[in-house]
């Protein structure tokens, strides 16, 4: 019989053993209720039963951890007892989940309760010189009223309040800490006027929103205060980041190297423009690409991308779709010695820029049917297959 499903104690009042079951368990009643209520052994010596054994268990383990209970008697494993621990934290473990080696003490583990993060924060307060206006906890999310020792009335969250003490050694007070929004608007006025510019944005909107601002050159710029504090250009037209200073470059570097765009209109610094290169080639230059130096047109540089092929490892159950120039069995090699041992299929001398089209129609549609690559871009699962090899064997150049 399992402890705690047979009758322990000779019942001397002649109290019936009536039978009740129990989680699936014929238990007697009045041993079952008897286990709860008394520590120790049974009249006749016997082990404890189970909630008898639990009770020893949680008990010795709040002895190990100096830990004190604060209830009356014990409730059960899985009811949440009172316990003061040895630092005074007040907390409520479960004596089901400290069997499982869960703490015993919230606050210690990193997790105070509700009522030890009040006294906390009163506390963190009261040494800082400070005094809490608020008569109840409203969470630690949530903004309190306080004073700070110099007079001055904020709203602090204890979260904050509690991280910034522990981790930043900052002060309570924002008004002082300089992180207030007066404090910070002055702070903002102050680094314009450092840097010969001038806020023309009527009032403050924030650290996080953008200003309207002119330059120390008399240029019209939007600024992020918080962007200002890292010390980062302010105006994007002098740091060569402006979008119609970069669309300048970009068609000059075009005109340079004998590239006629099709519509000569900039589309972003990483966004292809479809163009003609000075040998008759259709290209689609990328203006990031132009400011490294990469060249505009791929055919005079080999990467005409005519081949696309399909791998497959079947050990990790991954399958790759890929596209190459001229020759494919380099870039084979490559994905063998990385496993990709099994070659599905291989399309070669594919018109320009066709496998490129291609590729990228296979990932959208695999993107669509919510198949998620399992490592980068281009490496999915097996069941991506089918449909890899649907979409090329019904491209209109294979």
């Amino acid at each position: 019989m399992v402890d705690g499903t047979r009758c322990r104690v000779i019942h001397d009042d002649g109290t019936p053993c009536t039978r009740l079951t129990h989680n699936a368990l014929s238990i007697c009643q009045p041993c079952y209720k008897w286990s709860w209520r008394r520590g120790g052994t049974d009249p006749n010596g016997r082990p404890p039963a189970r909630g008898q054994k639990g009770e020893a268990d949680f008990l010795a383990a709040l002895t190990a951890a100096n830990a004190s209970l604060l209830e009356e008697r014990y409730l059960g494993y899985k009811v949440p007892h009172r316990v003061r621990c040895i630092e005074g934290h007040l907390s409520r473990p479960t004596p089901g989940r400290v069997q499982q080696g869960k703490n015993i003490c919230s606050s210690c583990g990193g997790k105070p309760t509700a009522e030890q993060a009040w006294l906390d924060f009163q506390n963190i307060v009261h040494q800082a010189g400070g005094v809490v206006l608020e008569v109840n906890w409203l969470g630690s999310q949530k903004p309190h009223l306080i004073v700070c020792r110099k007079g001055h009335e904020v709203l602090v969250r204890p979260a904050h309040v509690a991280y910034g003490t522990k981790r930043r050694k900052r002060g309570i007070c924002v008004t002082c800490a300089g992180r207030d929004p007066k404090a910070a608007e002055a702070h903002f006025d102050r680094a314009l006027a450092d840097r010969g510019a001038k806020r023309i944005e009527p009032e403050w909107l924030g650290s996080q929103t953008p200003h309207r601002v002119i330059c120390v050159k008399g240029h019209d710029c939007m600024v992020w205060p918080a962007v200002l504090r890292s010390g980062q250009n302010i105006c994007m037209k002098c740091s060569g980041r402006d979008p119609e200073v970069l669309a300048d470059t970009f068609f000059a570097r075009l005109d340079d190297l004998g590239v006629k765009l099709h519509e000569r209109r900039y589309l972003g610094a990483i966004t292809p423009h479809p163009a003609i290169c000075r040998k008759g080639h259709a290209c689609a230059p990328r203006p990031s690409d132009i400011s490294r130096g990469r060249g505009a047109c791929g055919a005079c540089k080999g990467r005409i991308w005519d081949a696309i092929y399909v791998v497959h490892d079947p050990t990790r159950g991954i399958v790759k779709p890929g596209i190459t120039s001229g020759d494919p069995r380099p870039r084979l090699s490559d994905h063998e010695r990385a496993g990709f041992n099994r070659l599905v299929c291989v399309y070669t001398g594919l018109a320009d820029r066709a496998a490129f089209e291609l590729e990228r129609k296979i990932l959208v549609t695999l993107d669509a049917a919510g198949i998620k690559p399992v490592q980068g871009f281009e490496y999915f699962p097996d069941d991506a297959l089918p449909i890899i090899l649907d979409l090329i064997r019904n491209h209109s150049h294979i």
